[in-house]
């Protein structure tokens, strides 16, 4: 099973809850987030970015956000991740 989500375009606080609570509605499987209409990552939204990302890969899945807008990848960059942590393994 292959699970789609699209992002928020601000992920603060609330983009953030909103996150969480679809990554935890998602059946198990290769999962590929949309980032590319982001224009805000906040620190807790990249916590849970890699936190999942970290649990979907320790089971065997996937895990990718693609495509990413310019700014996704320059707030995460900027909080020490660089954004090849997310592209399709």
């Amino acid at each position: 099973m292959t699970n789609f989500l699209e992002l928020p375009t601000r992920l603060d606080h609330k983009g953030s809850r909103q996150l969480y609570a679809a990554l935890l509605a998602m059946q198990p499987g290769d999962t590929c987030l949309s980032a590319g209409k982001v224009v805000f990552v906040g620190g807790l939204a990249l916590q849970i970015l890699i936190s999942a990302a970290s649990k979907w890969r320790a089971e065997g899945f996937r895990f990718s956000c693609h495509p990413m807008s310019p700014a996704f990848a320059d707030d995460i960059a900027r909080m020490g991740v660089d954004p090849k942590e997310f592209e399709e393994n």
